[in-house]
């Protein structure tokens, strides 16, 4: 059975090393018979700062907004923004994970 890769991948050139690194992954992995899949973060306009956005919907404590409590609940209640479910499945489902 087919390995399954994800690449998270954050760099905004293109042409940079890291890309190149990233691209020969995903050709050497691809050969070798492994679904390939990458997260361009920077192509995804994906945001590193948590903040309360990350939650559809009223939080439970907005006065005194607790990130980590906040999101756990959110989390439970099927509250998470799409862009965290999205990437958080594609992490569930990966056999191996590469943060180039």
């Amino acid at each position: 059975m087919a390995k399954k890769v994800l690449i998270v991948y954050a760099h905004q050139s293109s042409g940079s090393f890291n890309a190149a690194a990233k691209n020969t992954a995903v050709e050497v992995l691809t050969a070798k018979g492994c679904t390939v899949e990458v997260s361009d973060l920077y192509a995804m306009g994906f945001k590193a700062s948590a903040t309360a956005e990350d939650i559809k919907g009223k939080v439970m404590n907005a006065d005194n907004f607790c990130y980590m409590k906040e999101t756990k609940l959110a989390c439970e209640q099927g509250k998470l923004s799409d862009d965290i479910t999205k990437e958080q499945s594609k992490l569930t489902e990966a056999d191996l994970v590469i943060f180039q």
